[in-house]
């Protein structure tokens, strides 16, 4: 027994390795959001090799690992695993350090217990956000430990932290307050004691992520200054996010200020539907105006209020009613925690759980404000309270941490292996009976449509739905390399970078909704009726010509001027 207690750290590891690859097995594997599924297309270079290491709203520097890996094995998407690989080695991090102190038999219950409540989120609907989140926090938890141990563990740690980081920056800049608390109250818990870490051991983490994120900044920065054209997408997804995000475009608004521009109420719905592929009348002057004709009916800004208020505490704790309850576990937890310190005698535990309430609400408060709420983002907090609040009772705590009984040591034990049982026999049921029931449903991807283009050289193809796959493991840079080689998209918050009009370029085209109507023989995949007829209003508008679409087939259409 002394010898697994040794190597405990190690099996809670091989415990998350196993909890993951049972997860992935018999979960309904799909990106949790469409912002994934193009990254990853990205990255396997569907739309070419130009820039395919250039995840847009991650740093220059986060897809290199990935597209390093794609030349050396690129029958592997790198893109998704890399993703997966981190996380299983920030759950089990996280565990080891805060389950430090405890029994072997409660470590691997708690391990086995966070996996099943983490699973959804990390191993089977992952998402860059929640990803960089956990990495991030997961990262601090290591620099910290190794701080008060004063080993050099913080290295794994702070790479952790700045790759998180450099996945996506804002979550960084969210988890600070919380960092901001565990150190204050870990601070005034220890200074009487003076069992405070060492400044010089302290100093070499603190540079490390500093230069980091310095190089994370410098590196951005650099690369768009040596691609303008990169710049001018960024500035437009910016202002194309400030409407598309925050604000609700509505003609009725301001009927005369519209005409002004030359808008009409089947642009504005074109533009809602994410199919802004005309990007001559899509440009960012039009975006700045119609952000200056909506700004006086938007109510999302930075501001404290009775309704924000109540709109605040509301959104907090009808969190189940907007999310899946597989995905629950960490919020629950983070009240548990919360509720547990307030009631504690000591007046650090107090103050730390206040702390994390207050940055809990702090959070909501902002959300509450842009009216913009979403799990990928909201889950950063709960994920900070739980961790940061088992760290802190870890390096805090001696009552609590007791040796169990014998009997107590048995029945954590049947806790895991319970647990464990009920979730591996889950899995498996759902892996025989249920996953390949899910993938003849829906349709596998679409890189046979794409295979058939590609057939067709000669001639060119705007889509207009952005499904691309529900097996996300599948988008390979062996299998999707150049698969957009005669294929654009006729939106998406893609358009209009470099990456995704790389083809179109390549075929003559700067536009891919006036393409449309051009001499050439481009051609409009679209299976839904209203889609199409907005695209064809538009294009009578801007021609001032009719249009005649002819179907051929699998809902393939060549639209022409008559």
């Amino acid at each position: 027994m002394k010898t697994l207690f040794k190597h405990k750290s190690l099996l809670i590891f091989i415990t998350t390795v196993i909890m993951c690859c049972f997860s992935i097995m018999g979960g309904c594997l799909d990106y949790a959001g469409n912002d994934d599924t193009f990254r990853n297309l990205i990255s396997a270079g569907a739309f070419g090799d130009i820039f395919n290491f250039y995840m847009p709203y991650s740093n220059i520097l986060y897809g290199v690992p990935a597209y390093l890996l794609n030349m050396i094995l690129p029958q592997i998407n790198w893109y998704y695993w890399i993703m997966v690989g981190l996380s299983v080695i920030s759950i089990s991090a996280s565990c080891s350090i805060c389950l430090e102190k405890c029994d072997l038999f409660l470590a691997e219950a708690i391990t086995v217990f966070i996996n099943i409540i983490l699973a959804r989120d990390y191993y089977i609907a992952v998402q860059y956000t929640k990803s960089a989140s956990l990495w991030i926090i997961s990262g601090f938890i290591i620099i910290f430990h190794s701080i008060c141990k004063e080993n050099l563990h913080w290295i794994w740690g702070a790479l952790l932290f700045v790759y998180g980081t450099s996945e996506r920056f804002k979550c960084m800049l969210m988890a600070l307050p919380f960092f901001a608390v565990f150190i204050t109250v870990f601070y005034l818990a220890n200074y009487k004691q003076q069992n405070l870490p060492k400044f010089k051991v302290i100093i070499k983490p603190v540079i490390a992520l500093v230069l980091g994120i310095i190089i994370l900044l410098v590196s951005e920065h650099s690369f768009r200054a040596l691609h303008p054209e990169w710049k001018a997408y960024w500035e437009y997804d910016k202002a194309s996010v400030n409407l598309r995000d925050y604000m609700g475009l509505d003609y009725q608004h301001n009927p005369s200020a519209y005409d002004l521009i030359d808008t009409d109420e089947n642009d504005i719905a074109l533009y809602s539907n994410w199919l802004f592929g005309d990007i001559d009348f899509y440009d960012i002057s039009w975006l700045k105006n119609v952000y200056s004709i909506e700004q006086p009916f938007n109510n999302r800004k930075i501001r404290l209020s009775s309704d924000i208020i109540k709109l605040t505490f509301i959104s907090l704790f009808d969190i189940h009613t907007r999310n899946p309850f597989e995905s629950l576990g960490p919020v629950f937890l983070t009240w548990i925690f919360i509720i547990f310190l307030l009631f504690r005698k000591k007046y650090t535990d107090k103050l730390f759980g206040l702390g994390i309430l207050g940055c809990t609400l702090m959070m909501y408060w902002y959300f509450a404000c842009i009216n913009r709420f979403m799990w990928r983002v909201e889950i950063g907090v709960f994920l900070s309270a739980v961790f940061l609040s088992g760290f802190y009772l870890s390096m805090t705590q001696q009552d609590i941490i007791r040796v169990p009984s014998k009997k107590k040591q048995i029945l954590f034990l049947c806790v895991a292996v319970i647990l464990f049982g009920a979730y591996s026999v889950g899995m498996t049921y759902q892996w025989r009976y249920v996953k390949d029931k899910h993938i003849v449903e829906h349709e596998a991807d679409i890189s046979g449509r794409l295979e058939t283009f590609v057939e067709n050289p000669e001639n060119f193809y705007i889509l207009t739905d952005f499904y691309v796959t529900n097996n996300p493991a599948s988008l390979t840079y062996a299998k999707w390399n150049n698969l957009f080689s005669n294929s654009c998209y006729a939106g998406n918050w893609v358009l209009p970078s470099p990456t995704a009009l790389h083809s179109a370029h390549e075929h003559g085209f700067d536009n891919p909704m006036t393409a449309l109507i051009s001499q050439k023989p481009v051609f409009l995949h679209c299976d839904s009726e209203d889609k199409r007829n907005m695209i064809i209003t538009h294009l009578k508008k801007i021609s001032k010509h009719d249009i005649e679409a002819t179907e051929f087939t699998d809902n393939i259409w060549k639209l022409e001027v008559k």
